[in-house]
This record gives structure tokens, C-alpha cells and sequence, in this order.
């Protein structure tokens, strides 16, 4: 993995756009899925990105419209990934379903197929370790819903029949990442598939 410092990235804060961006896209993939930790490649990356946001924000961007939307999807899953890694499990879903890269019902399938041709191979060799992560959140809020009889939801208790209802929204679902995973252009590793369908099979 390449290696660089704080000062490497001043210099290319004032360079063309593209190459800053380029080189986060390229470093921040390698990464992004890791969990959170102080001083790693990942929390650099992570910060550096806060600053050239907030520097490029609302000023034109001399870079390729893949490079940026590549570089924006790699921000959101820094966030996801935190999320994830910290079992905020509710709003880490919420920033996944708001990114539009993987299905949560049958219905998007095809649509998130599409999408996935279109994007770069950045974002595209991330996507085993967003439907891992994902698999793993939903079937943790699946066994919460099977270990318990009745369970808080806001200020009301979860009655059976709201249970059996979202149990079952947690099994569509993971039946659509796993159809998805299946139909995607994309060679996953080895294990990722073998992962998906062990979890959903256990949920079933």
C-alpha cells in the first residue's frame, strides 16, 4: 500500500484537482472498510477528506465527474464503516440505503445491477465488504427480534405480530443482498458468497 505523509498532502491540497482526488480515491479504497482507529492510514484519510471538502465546497472542480462522484461515495462509506464498526447499527443502514448501491428489496435489483456497471472500480471492489457488513447488521437485528418476547420500539412494546412482521422485512432483505450478490457483474472473493448464503439460510 502506498505510504504518504501530512506534507505530501499539503502539496497536492494545491494541485489540480483530479490528481488530489485521484490519489484519495485510489488510497481511501484500500481502507475505507476498516474500522476506525487513531493515527491509522484510514483516520489520515478520513480527515484529509473533511478538509478538502470543506475547501473544494462550492467552488467548480477542474476534475472528471467520475473521479468526484467516486470520491463522494468513498466519503459516505468512511461513514458507514464508523457506523458499523461502532454497532450503530440503525443509522448505519440508513446512510446504505441512502447511497443507493446495494438492493434491500426485490424490486431494486435490477436498477442497483445497473447502477453497479456504471460505477468506478473504487467503489466496486468495496462492495463484497458493504454487503458483508450489511448482512451482518441485519441478521444481528434479526437475532434481537427472535431472543426476546416483546421488545421496546420508541415508547410502544413490539407486540408479536409487529415482530413477525419485521422479522420477516429482515428475511426479504437479506434474500434480495444475497440475489444481488449472485447477479452482480463482479468476481467476489471466495468467501463472500459462501458468507451471504450461510447468514441468510440461519435467518430462515
Amino acid at each position: 500500500m502506498m505510504r504518504f505523509s501530512a506534507s505530501d498532502l499539503k502539496f497536492f491540497l494545491y494541485q489540480n484537482h483530479q490528481k488530489v482526488l485521484s490519489l484519495l480515491v485510489m488510497l481511501l479504497s484500500q481502507v475505507v472498510h476498516h474500522p476506525p482507529k487513531p493515527g491509522s492510514l484510514r483516520s489520515r484519510l478520513q480527515e484529509y477528506s473533511q478538509v478538502l471538502s470543506e475547501r473544494y465546497s462550492g467552488q467548480p472542480l477542474s476534475c472528471s465527474m467520475e473521479t468526484h462522484s467516486t470520491f463522494l461515495v468513498l466519503r459516505d462509506l468512511l461513514n458507514f464503516f464508523d457506523l458499523y464498526h461502532l454497532k450503530d447499527y440503525q443509522h448505519a443502514l440508513e446512510v446504505i440505503q441512502k447511497s443507493r448501491l446495494i438492493p434491500f428489496s426485490p424490486d431494486e435489483i435490477k436498477e442497483r445491477v445497473e447502477n453497479f456497471r456504471r460505477l468506478g472500480d473504487e467503489i466496486c471492489r468495496v462492495i463484497p465488504d458493504i454487503l458483508i457488513a450489511t448482512m451482518n447488521i441485519l441478521y444481528s437485528q434479526y437475532n434481537s427480534l427472535k431472543g426476546s418476547d416483546s421488545r421496546l420500539t420508541g415508547n410502544r412494546i413490539l407486540d408479536d405480530s409487529s415482530k413477525d412482521k419485521q422479522i420477516s422485512f429482515l428475511r426479504s432483505k437479506s434474500h434480495t443482498i444475497t440475489s444481488f450478490a449472485g447477479t452482480v457483474p463482479y468476481r467476489m472473493p471466495g468467501d463472500t458468497l459462501t458468507r451471504l448464503v450461510q447468514m441468510d439460510i440461519l435467518m430462515n
